[in-house]
């Protein structure tokens, strides 16, 4: 079951690894969330973002290997997607780049779930 948790966090690591990398790599935020974000003030609130995407990556590759840390890494973790997923929604799902990572982080709300599971309930 160890194992399972493992590759659970590091799923969840390269979930969050790409927008993170963003925070370095402008380019990337153009592919993420069109061309016209990295023109205006948008950019900076988007860079802000990929620096906490960050550190929520950080948090699940050592979340991989430090069982201590599993359950507030999860809150963390938890508290990015379910809450992108709820703006989405509220913001009427748009269609377009935006809609990628929202399929990304629906695809992997199981890894999330198996994960609380396996942390919480049967710990």
């Amino acid at each position: 079951m160890s194992y399972a948790i493992s590759v659970g966090f590091l799923i969840l690591t390269a979930l969050h690894a790409q927008p993170a990398l963003s925070a370095v790599r402008p380019g990337m935020m153009a592919s993420l969330y069109g061309p016209a974000v990295t023109e205006s003030g948008l950019g900076i609130l988007l860079h802000h973002r990929a620096m906490g995407f960050a550190l929520v990556a950080l948090s699940c590759l050592t979340a991989a290997f430090v069982p201590a840390i599993r359950q507030p890494v999860l809150v963390l973790t938890g508290w990015s997607m379910v809450g992108f997923l709820v703006a989405y929604w509220v913001g009427g799902s748009p269609a377009g780049p935006i809609q990628r990572i929202a399929l990304a982080d629906l695809v992997c709300l199981p890894v999330l779930f198996f994960l609380a599971w396996a942390v919480w309930v049967r710990a």
